[in-house]
């Protein structure tokens, strides 16, 4: 609802990711830098969805954001900073 494509469709490519362990481990592997860190997802995430967080945010009105996963806490946390 409040992300584009690709991204809105990122729970059905994770259930199939998370049933077939060799290709999270492409994915996984394909993403990240030789010291660990990822290749720019987190930015391009954070760049990509902050519009949609930030109206989320907005219409949904929460008292408490719960953000678990660690590609969501920079974009999580630029739009609670702009809001």
């Amino acid at each position: 609802k409040h992300t584009s494509f690709p991204f809105n469709k990122l729970p059905r490519i994770y259930a199939f990711l998370a049933s077939n362990p060799k290709m999270w481990e492409a994915l996984y592997n394909s993403t990240k830098a030789a010291a660990g860190t990822m290749l720019g997802v987190e930015e391009g995430l954070a760049l990509t969805w902050i519009d949609h967080f930030q109206r989320c945010i907005l219409e949904e009105d929460p008292d408490v954001i719960v953000s678990v996963h660690p590609l969501m806490q920079d974009p999580v946390s630029r739009v609670v900073k702009r809001v």
